[in-house]
């Protein structure tokens, strides 16, 4: 074969259709703009704000005593922040101020635990992790740590007796292939069970470990 013969024409790299950084960026506003407008369908969705002053627990017996002028005691100190909740989850505190004739809070905190993603359980201390696996279904757990990396599953394994951890992998080992929307909704299961037990002061969340380390 000769060089004369039938050859493969190359592309003209200074002529060829290449999207300028303007096309790209056009591209990208658009996009954006297409995220924003899927957002606003949300934005007239109404949702329930409490502020918590404080709680307090009783048995049947003094229930059934309380009366006009009666004081009842809450667990909240004076100066202390109140607690705000958005449809029954807490979001932030802060303080009671007046605004004009009526009540008002001032937000101090945002609680940034409810950023917690299902990796960000390794972040519990040990009594949190164990009081959260008491409250969660085994078989959902199983599913939960399909998925899980090995840092996560560590965590989990860690945080039990040996012979309850060998159970677990059995149990996940028999469980075969599991769907995938399966292990979100167990690993969401989980993460929200979480956020309630924090919200009802029965474990903590750690905003991260790094937090908690020693400076010398």
């Amino acid at each position: 074969m000769s060089d004369t013969d039938a050859q493969v024409p190359l592309p003209d790299l200074n002529t060829a259709d290449v999207p300028s950084i303007d096309d790209v960026a056009y591209h990208d506003d658009e996009q954006a703009s297409r995220v924003a407008a899927d957002l606003e369908a949300v934005f007239d969705v109404p949702v329930q704000v409490s502020a918590v002053l404080g709680r307090s627990k009783m048995d049947v017996g003094e229930l059934l005593k309380l009366g006009p002028g009666t004081v009842l005691e809450l667990d909240r100190r004076v100066g202390e922040a109140i607690d705000i909740y958005v449809n029954n989850r807490l979001v932030a505190r802060g303080e009671v101020v007046l605004v004009e004739d009526k009540l008002g809070v001032t937000m101090t905190e945002i609680i940034k635990a409810l950023m917690f993603t299902f990796d960000d359980l390794v972040k519990l201390d040990s009594g949190s992790a164990q009081t959260l696996m008491r409250h969660v279904d085994k078989d959902k757990l199983g599913i939960a740590l399909k998925s899980a990396n090995e840092e996560v599953r560590g965590f989990f394994l860690g945080n039990m007796s040996s012979r309850a951890g060998k159970m677990l992998l059995d149990d996940m080992a028999a469980l075969g292939p599991v769907r995938l929307r399966d292990v979100d909704e167990a690993q969401a299961l989980l993460v929200n069970l979480a956020k309630d037990l924090a919200a009802k002061g029965e474990i903590m969340l750690t905003k991260n470990r790094a937090d908690d380390e020693l400076v010398y």
